[in-house]
């Protein structure tokens, strides 16, 4: 009984120093697998950021590309109109009056210069007129004569205008893209050179040296008119005329009235 008890002892502590002598070299090599699986993971990881590092890199290229692409898209496309501007071909006056209204049509600054000055004319003249009839306010008759001399003639000319309904420069012309008027016809006769001739020659009589200033004015606006390209020559060769004989006629009628 003790022997077995002796055997059964041994054979225990046999067992015992088996499995310990198992489990270092178990432990042992599962820490020798340690250093594999964290080189592993660390492998893993630098995939994974190799991988957002590509996708980065391939979305700020994508956008570098989008912004550099919309550049050239809007170069190419000024290039293009410039070279539809510079294909289309340049208009070629057929005469010295055409090369004048090209002249001024094409440049702005020339064109606002005679505007301005046409304007300032026709401010002139009506002061010129309000300031005779200002001196006349103790001659109502006077005044009235006057009104009557350039009313009447103003209304002809205006009702003639209609009738006639004269197309203008800006209208025949093919290189005005841009109006000087925003109105059509009513051309001839220059109802504004009409004006200023009507009242200097009613003023001559008053104050030659008005008169005669105001005509040159008018001859001048004449000019003007004629650049801007509002009027044919014989659009304000026809005002004048009527405003001078307008003036003298009714001068010399309500004379011996």
């Amino acid at each position: 009984m003790e022997n077995k008890n002796y055997e059964n002892e041994k054979l225990g502590r046999e067992e015992l120093s088996v499995i310990s002598m198992d489990a270092p070299s178990e432990a042992a090599a599962e820490n020798e697998k340690l250093p594999q699986i964290s080189e592993e993971l660390t492998d893993d990881n630098t995939v994974y950021n190799e991988a957002l590092s590509d996708v980065s890199e391939c979305g700020a290229a994508e956008h570098f590309t989008d912004a550099d692409g919309a550049e050239s898209y809007a170069e190419n496309e000024a290039e293009a109109a410039e070279a539809d501007e510079s294909s289309e071909p340049e208009y070629e006056p057929k005469n010295r009056y055409e090369k004048l209204l090209y002249r001024v049509y094409r440049d702005d600054s020339l064109a606002e210069i005679f505007r301005i000055a046409s304007y300032a004319i026709a401010a002139l003249t009506v002061y010129a007129f309000f300031s005779r009839l200002v001196a006349l306010v103790e001659t109502p008759i006077e005044i009235l004569k006057i009104l009557v001399v350039t009313g009447v003639p103003f209304v002809a000319v205006s009702i003639l205008r209609m009738l006639i309904n004269a197309p203008r420069p800006y209208e025949l012309l093919e290189f005005y893209k841009k109006k000087p008027k925003g109105k059509a016809g009513h051309s001839f006769p220059s109802r504004h050179v009409f004006s200023v001739f009507v009242i200097a020659s009613v003023l001559l009589t008053w104050n030659p040296l008005v008169g005669v200033g105001l005509m040159l004015l008018g001859a001048l606006l004449a000019f003007l008119r004629v650049a801007l390209g509002i009027h044919f020559v014989r659009d304000v060769v026809a005002g004048g005329l009527i405003g001078l004989a307008s003036g003298g006629i009714g001068l010399l009628v309500l004379h011996f009235i």
